[in-house]
């Protein structure tokens, strides 16, 4: 049984997130669940290994992560492979891709801890950086790295739309070369899909599980204001697989390179620069979700 189960929440996430944590964690700790709460870090690099982490997960049954992607990107990469026993996701951030994945709500996240169902799945890799769900390059990526977090904080995911408009111009000179089955390709963005969610509730990912190994990838080869209209109506209605201007492959590795600098997103967060090489991680892991 997942009895044991460390809690790592954000204690920045603001009063009104923090009283729907402890709201929501009260049943289970009625049920006699034993929750240990643990702060979250600022890592200095994406890649660092955190010992209070591992520290607070000995002699644990499970670890459950409370906040939105970033939360779970920042527990996932200060435990690394050090994480051997369930994680699950209490889903109160902005977008909560990794939860909409595995169809995980705020009102149904305990149910999974008390029929102890777990999951296995894969997680991709940027660099030495853990992903669950999605990283891409472009126009996309330089409105989450600009994205005013002010203002995120007030409007939600609206606030992404609003960085984009910004950083529409600085996007224009992009020039993206792919790797891949020894072959290369050049795009004007890039989008690698490890399940099928992007931006919220956009099923973008056709043939793509985090049950399996291995990407969907999309190359956008025109950054235009007209074709970036296109390409979010076809992500919209989930045809961008159709699109014109879009080559679509299928990898478990790939490789980006640009000649000027470039930042990368990873679910929604900013990621490193480029270069980057992005394949699937050697480890699989286990998520506490309903079957």
């Amino acid at each position: 049984m997942l009895t044991k189960i460390t809690v790592f929440y954000n204690p920045f996430a603001g009063r009104n997130k923090t009283a729907r944590m402890h709201k929501a964690l009260k049943p289970l700790a009625e049920k006699g669940f034993q929750l240990k709460l643990v702060e979250t870090q600022l890592l200095k690099e994406s890649n660092q290994i955190n010992r209070d982490y591992i520290d607070a997960i000995k002699e644990q049954d499970a670890v459950l992560i409370v906040g939105g992607d970033g939360s779970i990107g920042n527990v996932l990469n200060g435990l690394g492979e050090h994480l051997k026993i369930p994680f699950g996701v209490l889903p109160l951030g902005t977008i909560n891709l990794l939860a909409r994945e595995m169809k995980v709500t705020e009102q149904n996240f305990d149910t999974a801890f008390y029929n102890n169902q777990t999951q296995d799945i894969h997680l991709g890799q940027v660099n030495e950086r853990l992903f669950c769900i999605t990283t891409s390059v472009g126009i996309d990526a330089s409105a989450v790295v600009n994205v005013d977090l002010e203002l995120k904080r007030k409007i939600g995911r609206l606030a992404y739309i609003v960085s984009l408009l910004k950083t529409l111009k600085e996007g224009k000179g992009d020039a993206f070369k792919v790797r891949c089955h020894e072959q290369s390709f050049n795009a004007k963005a890039v989008i690698v899909m490890n399940g099928c969610y992007y931006a919220g509730s956009n099923q973008l990912g056709q043939n793509t599980s985090l049950k399996s190994r291995g990407f969907e990838i999309y190359l956008l080869k025109e950054n235009n204001i007209f074709n970036l209209i296109k390409y979010g109506l076809n992500i919209f209605f989930n045809r961008l697989h159709h699109s014109k201007n879009v080559q679509v492959l299928q990898s478990d590795e790939l490789e980006i390179t640009s000649e000027k600098q470039a930042p990368l997103q990873i679910d929604g967060d900013p990621g490193p620069d480029l270069p980057a090489t992005i394949k699937s991680f050697a480890q699989t892991y286990k998520i506490v979700a309903d079957l």
